[in-house]
């Protein structure tokens, strides 16, 4: 926002004083949250990452719940988002470390048990020695997760979800985690663990799983049959794996057909499947018999980067050539990452043209694909120097010779990213 503060100031003064003026106000944002009289927030986040400033906006909002209530305002049920983060805080900007965490502030579960309509709720751990959640919050959690109106959860950073939060959803239906971990741990005697054989399984209709690990597989097959799991797996629309490096190799077993089909129970279901790993990251790509689901129209997986080099001839387009005739595939994606020279290579070889010119005549197939409407093909390209865009564009046209059908159905998309070797281990 780039106004004077006085004419800000001078704006909001004629905003009526409901929760209708303003539908979001973040408390993270240092303009705004002045300007914030008690009614104004809908979406709140509550940072551990700003010191004092932090303490002081999130006093005012704790102020305003606890005020609002006792008058009997509707601003603690207007709330519909929510952002927790805990764990010691590091600014980068002032170089120095803050104390002050949301989970030692003994009025917070106090303050949560007052918003009663949440939809979204984010819990973002910014420390590497907290395992699970804090032990201070988990009643106030519990009841969160148990809401009714939850259709939206976002864990980052949560290394573990026990089984006594697994337990309480009740209409929760999108999951999304970045580097946590799905894995239930049975714990007797956890506040909420009462033992009984089976729950009412809440049906999720998307997983989003950033920074996973190869045993997601395991995990999601867990998730879905526990009988201390809330969560049914069976109903899913959409899935989307992004892969993080990791020291333990990959073998057939990890990749194969099988153990995927067991932990995607959503056979009538998916949509939308989503197979990706970081472009810097080399992750050897999935094996899926994409023929047991018959309403699937978006698929986006990355290809074997050893696929045009040594004659492997990896998950594509063997996948694809897994697709039954007629299928509902609307929209196909397929990454690749290569170096500069085995780019190169990929396109003057008879064995690496002989490789995409399979995946042209496969792709092309009117047959196969009756239904596609676009089939993108990303290359990233990984080199020491930066690529200017006469290059980049050089490359694409190298790509698109490689492709002569897929252009005359008028689907094909053909793009080439560059990928530096300086940043080839770094996250985002």
């Amino acid at each position: 926002m780039s106004l004077p503060r006085e004419l800000i100031r001078s704006i909001l003064s004629y905003l009526e004083d409901d929760t209708t003026s303003l539908l979001s106000c973040s408390l993270t944002d240092i303009q705004l949250s002045s300007f914030a009289r008690g009614v104004l927030f809908r979406n709140v986040g509550l940072d551990a990452l700003i010191g004092k400033t932090l303490c002081r906006k999130y006093a005012a909002f704790r102020e305003a719940l606890l005020t609002s209530s006792t008058k009997g305002s509707s601003l603690a049920r207007s709330i519909r988002s929510l952002c927790l983060r805990f764990g010691k805080g590091f600014l980068m900007a002032q170089n120095q470390n803050y104390d002050y965490q949301l989970e030692k502030d003994a009025t917070l579960p106090s303050t949560l048990s007052l918003i009663v309509n949440l939809r979204s709720l984010i819990i973002h751990n910014g420390s590497d020695e907290l395992v699970t959640f804090p032990t201070a919050l988990r009643p106030s959690l519990l009841t969160l997760f148990s809401s009714p109106s939850l259709r939206n959860l976002e864990l980052r950073g949560i290394k573990r979800m026990d089984d006594v939060y697994l337990q309480h959803f009740t209409n929760l239906q999108h999951l999304k985690l970045v580097g946590s971990f799905l894995k239930t741990v049975k714990n007797e005697g956890e506040d909420g663990d009462d033992g009984r054989p089976h729950l009412r399984k809440c049906r999720l209709e998307s997983i989003s799983v950033f920074s996973c690990h190869k045993s997601i597989f395991h995990e999601l097959a867990a998730l879905s049959s526990s009988p201390t799991s809330g969560l049914d797996l069976s109903g899913l629309r959409y899935c989307h794996f992004l892969f993080a490096p990791s020291s333990m190799p990959w073998n057939r077993k990890d990749r194969g057909i099988d153990p995927w089909n067991v932990a995607l129970q959503s056979k009538d279901t998916l949509e939308y499947f989503q197979w990706h790993r970081h472009p810097s990251f080399p992750v050897l790509p999935l094996c899926l018999d994409i023929s047991v689901f018959p309403l699937l129209r978006h698929l986006s997986i990355a290809l074997e980067p050893t696929l045009f080099i040594e004659g492997d001839m990896g998950n594509t387009p063997q996948v694809l050539d897994l697709a039954t005739p007629g299928n509902a595939i609307e929209y196909i994606e397929i990454g690749m990452q290569l170096s500069e020279n085995r780019t190169i290579e990929s396109f003057t070889s008879e064995l690496g043209k002989r490789h995409w010119m399979e995946l042209d005549t496969c792709l092309a197939s009117t047959h196969k694909f009756a239904h596609l409407q676009k089939a993108e093909i990303v290359l990233f390209i990984k080199s020491i120097n930066w690529l200017e865009e006469e290059e980049e564009e050089r490359y694409r046209e190298k790509l698109m010779l490689n492709f002569p059908l897929l252009p005359e159905r008028g689907c094909g998309v053909f793009c080439v990213e560059f990928c530096p070797r300086a940043v080839l281990y770094s996250y985002d």
